[in-house]
């Protein structure tokens, strides 16, 4: 079967005659209007039980905008992302549908972690009759042509508690230049902005023995220094905060010997320095890197190996010295570098590594 209309999207469809065929039994046909190269629409339909059947969207930073059928929610813009608009443009309560939601000016987000748009269906009327028996049918248009087609299998069923009642039936990634869509739920792996940074002060930490770190969640990418070349002249550190982790692991490398001499000190494959311990004290008569003997080591559970690594230069004026971008991507340090100099001036590189894509 196929339906057309002038300035909307031609469906085709199959559809088997047995017997007669009743409204929401599979020969209906919902038609979409043409949408821009950067629009989409999803239209959803279902049997007649479940009775209501709701679309929700969750989009923007954080998944903080929620699109869904109360009149105040039925649509948002979300700032951070390009200009991403979600609109519930039809809302059905009896039963059959179509019911659809369209996203506008999806693929210009610039922002990682902003950039996600997670379309979600839920049974309302959970008490007429299980989702996953209401044959619930998705249909994602782009521009002027079905994108994909998604169905909620007849395994699906209510529970007591209303997050049993949502099913997830696909993400977009928004993207600038590179849209994607997912099945289902999308998460993605733990990763670093420039958007989400901190500092740390370590005015008083590193003038004695003991522990210099930034908090848990978080992976060091900047130092500052003060006019001097002895550590207790490093007194802050920026830090990245990382986003979308579960399980933080941590541990200590030990460098007891290499800052002792020339070379690199290093976290293991896949870890970022989060900090260091020194020991002797400010007043020490003799002092230097010899006395920086352990890095603290740190990453996300879920997260394993380097993206792009490179060498940058670091401590060689007093202020901010960091990890700049890395094709566009932020890094954070995994290893510093110390040449015969055994000063803090004496660390002069320090390895910088984006997160893993």
């Amino acid at each position: 079967m196929t339906a057309q209309k002038a300035g909307y999207i031609t469906q085709e469809k199959a559809v088997t005659v047995t017997r007669t065929i009743k409204a929401g039994q599979g020969a209906d046909a919902s038609l979409s209007k043409v949408l821009p190269a950067d629009g989409w629409r999803a239209v959803v339909e279902w049997d007649a039980n479940s009775r209501d059947v709701d679309s929700h969207t969750y989009f923007g930073a954080g998944g903080g905008k929620h699109v869904y059928w109360p009149s105040s929610k039925r649509s948002y813009t979300a700032p951070g992302t390009g200009g991403i608009k979600v609109v519930l443009d039809r809302d059905d309560v009896s039963g059959f549908g179509p019911e659809t939601t369209t996203f506008l000016n999806v693929g210009k987000c610039t922002v990682k972690g902003n950039c996600l748009i997670k379309f979600k269906v839920k049974n309302y009327s959970y008490r007429d009759h299980p989702l996953g028996e209401s044959n619930v049918k998705v249909v994602l248009y782009n521009a002027d042509k079905v994108h994909s087609t998604y169905t909620v299998p007849a395994s699906v069923s209510d529970g007591s508690s209303e997050k049993y009642l949502y099913h997830p039936i696909f993400t977009i990634d928004a993207t600038e230049d590179n849209v994607v869509v997912h099945q289902g739920d999308f998460i993605l792996p733990p990763f670093i902005t420039t958007s989400q940074t901190g500092s740390q002060n370590w005015w008083g930490s590193l003038d004695y023995s003991t522990w210099s770190t930034i908090p848990t969640g978080s992976v060091m990418y900047g130092m500052y220094t003060t006019g001097g070349n002895r550590i207790y002249n490093i007194e802050m550190a920026k830090y990245y905060k990382v986003q979308g982790w579960d399980s933080w692991l941590s541990k200590s490398a030990n460098w007891w010997g290499s800052f002792d001499r020339a070379g690199w000190s290093l976290c293991e494959d896949g870890w970022f320095l989060s900090g260091f311990y020194r020991t002797g004290h400010m007043r020490d008569w003799n002092q230097g890197t010899y006395q920086i003997e352990m890095g603290k080591c740190v990453r996300p559970k879920e997260y394993g190996g380097y993206g792009t690594c490179n060498e940058q230069s670091i401590l060689q004026s007093r202020g901010w010295t960091q990890c700049g971008l890395i094709d566009g991507q932020p890094s954070a340090i995994v290893g510093l570098w110390r040449s015969n100099s055994g000063d803090i001036r004496g660390i002069d590189k320090a390895k910088c590594c984006t997160f893993k894509q």
